[in-house]
Formats: structure tokens, sequence, C-alpha cells
């Protein structure tokens, strides 16, 4: 939630509001192989005030150095060789959720099933108009940025619990398995003032005030699945790679970030506008 809405916690509406202005901040992609129609695409999204960019395909799109800013990807579905599935199952496996809108030729219901289960906001078939690809675009933006929010959170989360000493890492194991202070003293062979120096000391890091916060935030921390306003159904959830994460306990190693994909390995042109 933005410092904006913080202020307008009283007024949902204003609050989606403000949701909706700031999700449409964030560029789409449109990746349509014909020039033409890729153009007209982009043309009915600028007049709808959206931040469009077309890219001539999947790797081109994947090439750009900003392609981890976009909020939303317009798709053909299946247009070969690399179709939009293609695409959108890249991102899912590269932990990258990204909301797809996708434009089909014929009906084809096997691949919008999975297109849906992947994420998917919609599969629109012709004749459609400016004002459903508008509509769904603004439903992926929202999506994207909502769980940008979600996942700005995690990495806020995991950030504090880098933090710790090794000893309040402790602390907070045996807080999680519902120890108490004297067990807890017993068990590291230290007085029960130290262990409440270090819970201390651990609640503040944590910037928070009660067990029921901290061990909500921890397990939040620890969550490595993609957030539930993407879509993505739990039967391919699997597909997603690792997100930053920490150990099975807080004391045990920290996590490697994951490295964005380099530009460079995905090979294509650059992208056409």
């Amino acid at each position: 939630m933005s410092e904006q809405e913080r202020q307008l916690r009283v007024d949902p509406a204003e609050r989606r509001h403000i949701r909706a202005l700031e999700a449409r901040s964030a560029p789409v992609a449109v990746v349509v192989q014909d020039r033409a129609a890729r153009d007209q695409l982009v043309r009915v999204l600028a007049d709808h005030s959206f931040t469009a960019h077309g890219f001539h395909s999947g790797q081109s799109f994947l090439a750009s150095p900003d392609w981890q800013l976009y909020g939303c990807v317009i798709a053909e579905l299946l247009t070969e060789p690399t179709t939009g599935l293609d695409l959108q199952r890249q991102l899912i496996q590269d932990g990258q959720f990204v909301p797809f809108v996708f434009l089909a030729d014929t009906a084809n219901t096997r691949a919008t099933v999975q297109a849906v289960k992947y994420g998917a906001v919609d599969v629109l078939h012709p004749p459609w108009s400016s004002d459903q690809l508008c509509s769904s675009t603004q439903e992926a933006l929202e999506r994207w940025w909502e769980a940008s929010q979600i996942l700005s959170r995690r990495r806020e989360i995991r950030k504090r619990l880098h933090g710790l000493t090794s000893n309040e890492a402790k602390v907070l194991d045996m807080i999680l398995q519902g120890e108490l202070n004297k067990t807890m003293a017993n068990k590291l062979q230290v007085s029960i003032r130290t262990i409440e120096n270090w819970r201390r000391r651990l609640f503040q890091k944590m910037h928070t005030q009660s067990v029921a916060l901290l061990v909500r935030d921890v397990l939040e921390g620890r969550n490595n699945d993609p957030p539930a306003v993407v879509g993505i159904s739990s039967a391919v959830a699997g597909l997603t790679g690792p997100e930053p994460h920490l150990a099975v306990t807080a004391a045990e190693a920290i996590a490697t970030p994951r490295q964005p994909r380099a530009a460079a390995e995905q090979g294509g042109n650059p992208p056409e506008t």
C-alpha cells in the first residue's frame, strides 16, 4: 500500500481510484508479429491513456533492458514460432508474475484453459472491441500492481530477517515453536534476562509488537508461492522458480537472491515500436 493510500484508508472508493492510477503507470508490452496490427494495438492503448510498446516476438521483448518493468503483456495466443503461451510459461518459470491478455484468431479450448491456469486475465476472440481490450488491460495492470505490493512486502520482511543476529534468529525459531523464555534460556544456556534482551531487539528489528504479527510476517516472508492475485492455478504453481527465500529456520544460511535473466542470453532482435 502506498503512502497516499494510507492517508485515504477511510475512503475505499478513493483508494481504489489511487490503485487504478498507480497501476496504469506501468507500461504494457504488445507482442504481435504483424507490424501493422501491433502498431494499431499500441495506438488504441495510447488513445486510452496506457503506455504501450510494441515487440515483434517474445525474444525481442525479453531482449529489452526494461522488460521486467512491464505490468502487462498483450500477446497472440498461438502464433508460431514462439507462442504467447510459451512466453507466459517462461516468465512464470523465471518467477516473473506478469499478467497476460491473449489475442486468439480462433477458438481453442485447450489453449484457453492453459492460459487461464497460468494466470491470464482474458483471452479475446474476434471481433473484440477496444473497450474489451482496455478493460482487460486495466485489470491486468491492477493485478500486477497488487502482486508487486505483496512481493515488495515479502522482500522487506526478508531484509529484516537477514538483519537478525544468530542469537536473535535462534530466539525467533523458538518463538515460532511456542517455547517460553525459561525454556529458551535453558536450551541456549543463558539467563532469562539475556533472552528478554534478545527478544526485545528481535521485535524492534522486525517492526512488530506482538507474537501474532511476528508469526504472520515471518510466514509471509518465507512464502515463495505466487501471490494469489495473479491467478496462477495451484496445479501449475510448481512451474515457478524459487524466489529469494529464507532457509527453514532463521538461524540457517542466508538465501541467495535470484539473478535477473540477462538480456544477452535471450537473443532476438531489438524491440520494434
